[in-house]
């Protein structure tokens, strides 16, 4: 019985060494993943720290995309107001006329009369 408990002894031995070598590999292991995690926490950081600097120009271009929006609205308020071309002018011409009631108005070039619309009211007996 001696021998049978000495060969168990060995046994349960080998079993510890190969216990033993488990434990050292998955210590190993252990600490490649926690440098991985530290990787992986830095890189996360950076990714965080880059999203708040993209964050923080998306907001800058926004309010410089407003600011360009307005200034184009005051351009296009000033080119409705100040007409470029003839027929805008004409457009504006006659406009200016209703709202003062003339009876004729020129276009811009002189040509045109615009009494089709708002004809001239002669006194009677009036001849030219």
């Amino acid at each position: 019985m001696c021998a049978a408990f000495e060969v168990e002894v060995e046994n349960l031995r080998a079993l510890h060494g190969v216990l033993e070598a488990e434990v050292h590999t998955l210590r190993a292991e252990r600490d490649v993943l926690e440098v991985e995690v530290q990787e992986l926490r830095k890189e996360k950081a950076d990714l965080l720290a880059s999203n708040s600097e993209l964050k923080s120009s998306e907001e800058a271009l926004l309010a410089e995309r407003a600011k360009n929006e307005g200034v184009v609205a005051k351009i296009m308020n000033v080119l409705r107001a100040h007409p470029s071309s003839d027929e805008d002018v004409g457009s504006h011409h006659g406009q200016i006329q209703r709202s003062l009631g003339q009876g004729v108005l020129r276009s811009h070039q002189g040509s045109e009369s615009v009494t089709s619309k708002h004809p001239l009211r002669l006194p009677k007996g009036f001849k030219p």
